[in-house]
């Protein structure tokens, strides 16, 4: 895979964090879309395909579980990562069967989530 065809797709209800995300992964040559919530994910989802989805936990209206819920029947399913501020949760959410292909905690350095992009889409 052409990293720099790479999608990604930021779930937060955070903006700032949204716009920080895209920017960082912006200027790495991916291509960056982001919403605020849940539903939006999810309605997006549904329409437009992505490698990988970076999704935050506790969201008004729509939790990240769902989100991932939502993923998980997708016939080309993405790559996962949770970004969260929940430590204490995530336990819970692995025993719950959450389908994450990584788990970052907030606040997280953007070399932790450089790491995982490439663990996950090696260079060839």
């Amino acid at each position: 895979m052409n990293l720099k065809n790479l999608s990604i797709l930021i779930v937060d209800d955070e903006q700032y964090i949204c716009d920080f995300l895209n920017e960082f992964l912006s200027e790495k040559g991916y291509n960056v879309t982001t919403v605020s919530s849940g539903n939006e994910a999810i309605n997006l989802i549904k329409r437009k395909r992505f490698d990988l989805v970076l999704c935050d936990m506790v969201m008004p209206e729509t939790s990240g579980i769902a989100i991932i819920k939502a993923l998980d029947i997708l016939d080309e399913r993405p790559k996962v990562g949770v970004i969260t501020g929940w430590s204490s949760k995530i336990g819970k959410y692995n025993y719950e069967g959450l389908n994450a292909d990584f788990i970052l905690t907030k606040p997280f350095d953007l070399s932790e989530l450089s790491k995982e992009i490439d663990f996950l889409f090696p260079a060839n």
